[in-house]
């Protein structure tokens, strides 16, 4: 999803653009919203020249369109090329709750040091949000930030806005800003039906042994481990592995395993 045309803009604008509204649909019981809910959305934030500005957000309203929760990608740089992620939050003080500076490259360095946009590349742009009661998370860089807006505990998220927008001040609009993906889940309900499966077909499910980490579609999913689970490491010599899928599977997934050879 890209910026095709901004549109008309009025004088008292600060930012003009098109927005896209998606209600979620009813689940099984035929009732709309979550109280706890999941999204995974996969941005792509890339200047192709220093001075590019752009606005990305995606923001989680109610049935009633009031704000809920917030993510976004916003660059007013109009001379350089930084950009930051956003977090947002609504209810009875509706902020925003948190900023992170990054340099909207494609991710290859050059200088940008821990600033290097390792998140919103080409190659990546796997990023999630989750609401747990009056827990609201945003990922960032491997990690979930956590905060705490007890007015918001039981209120459902019912609708999704996405919008893609332009400074009107500047008119050099950002090569690559743009939706690639986004799904979303209702958690924590009291059974699940017809849902043999927790993990979204074509989703990508990341073990790395060495380092201890487990992803899902890019974004780190420490959860997923079992409590009593090892990683897998080979022993010296010759090893079987068997990949025992559950019964009700009628396609075999499709499974990479790689290693690397230590000399001892």
């Amino acid at each position: 999803m890209r910026l095709k045309d901004q549109g008309t803009v009025g004088s008292n604008q600060g930012v003009a653009g098109g927005m896209k509204v998606m209600t979620l649909p009813a689940d099984s019981n035929g009732h709309v919203g979550a109280v706890n809910f999941y999204s995974y959305f996969n941005l792509f934030a890339w200047a192709g020249a220093f001075g590019q500005t752009g606005l990305l957000q995606v923001l989680f309203t109610d049935v009633n369109d009031k704000l809920v929760a917030g993510y976004g990608i916003s660059k007013g740089d109009m001379s350089g090329n930084k950009a930051q992620v956003k977090f947002w939050c609504g209810g009875s003080n509706p902020r925003e709750l948190g900023s992170k500076d990054f340099i909207s490259n494609n991710g290859e360095g050059n200088g940008a040091g821990d600033m290097n946009n390792t998140q919103f590349n080409e190659r990546n742009g796997s990023t999630d949000f989750v609401k747990t009661g009056e827990k609201l998370e945003f990922y960032w860089r491997g990690a979930r930030i956590p905060f705490y807006i007890p007015d918001l505990a039981n209120v459902e998220i019912a609708k999704v806005y996405i919008y893609i927008g332009q400074y009107t001040q500047s008119n050099k609009f950002m090569t690559n800003l743009s939706m690639r993906n986004i799904s979303c889940r209702k958690d924590n309900i009291q059974k699940w039906e017809d849902i043999p499966n927790r993990y979204a077909k074509h989703s990508k499910f990341s073990i790395d042994s060495y380092y201890g980490t487990i992803s899902i579609d890019g974004v780190s999913s420490a959860n997923e481990k079992i409590n009593g689970a090892k990683f897998l490491v080979f022993p010296p010599g010759e090893s079987e592995i068997i990949l025992s899928p559950s019964s009700w599977v009628t396609i075999a997934p499709d499974v990479e395993i790689s290693w690397e050879e230590n000399i001892l």
